[in-house]
């Protein structure tokens, strides 16, 4: 079950079904969802009561409020219940883990992709990295230490990042500069690993 979840009941689909792109991420325990979103249109999931918000709703995708798209106001609308529009999280989502350490604040980072676990070279990986791992698994960004050369041992299955180049304020690992999925040059020697603080 989703312990977060975003719902655009009355928000009317005026617009194109196409154009009402949320930035969305689901959070499920430790899971973070892969932000994908699937827009619903013509009250889909049934016509909501009371009032509508939102109305023209317009987003460019990397909003972190849906009221920071453009729209007609708060309130202002011309339409029915019967455009209420609606939007489902898809269940493909990226998992991250620690393992191998000596408690569960530590150890070699493992990432879920695609339907396999893998692991991360230490190419590039420093603070920055292992501060968005250790938000990513709901434990305190400052203090995060990043570790290489295999500390933790080395992973098996495949190596999914490697050359990482976070910010630090990424909500998610995938949305720093790397390779891509599956691209690198390293060998499991090179796993990353952190340390965080709860």
């Amino acid at each position: 079950m989703l312990t977060s979840f975003l719902v655009v009941h009355r928000v009317r689909d005026h617009s194109h079904e196409d154009q009402i792109r949320v930035r969305l991420t689901c959070f499920k325990n430790r899971m973070i969802f892969v932000e994908r979103s699937v827009p619903y249109s013509n009250a889909h999931f049934g016509q909501g009561y009371g009032s509508i918000v939102l109305d023209d709703l317009n987003c460019i995708g990397t909003e972190m409020n849906i009221l920071d798209c453009q729209s007609r106001g708060l309130f202002q609308h011309n339409c029915k219940h019967s455009e209420d529009a609606g939007v489902a999280c898809q269940e493909d989502y990226m998992k991250v883990r620690l393992v191998d350490g000596y408690h569960s604040l530590e150890g070699r980072v493992e990432i879920y992709v695609n339907g396999t676990w893998g692991t991360i070279c230490d190419d590039g990986f420093g603070d920055e990295e292992a501060s968005v791992i250790c938000g990513m698994l709901g434990y305190y960004e400052a203090g995060s230490v990043p570790y290489s050369n295999a500390h933790f041992g080395q992973g098996y299955g495949s190596i999914v990042l490697d050359d990482l180049n976070c910010i630090g304020t990424e909500m998610n690992i995938l949305d720093c500069q790397s390779r891509g999925l599956f691209q690198h040059n390293c060998k499991y020697s090179e796993d990353a690993g952190v340390a965080c603080l709860r």
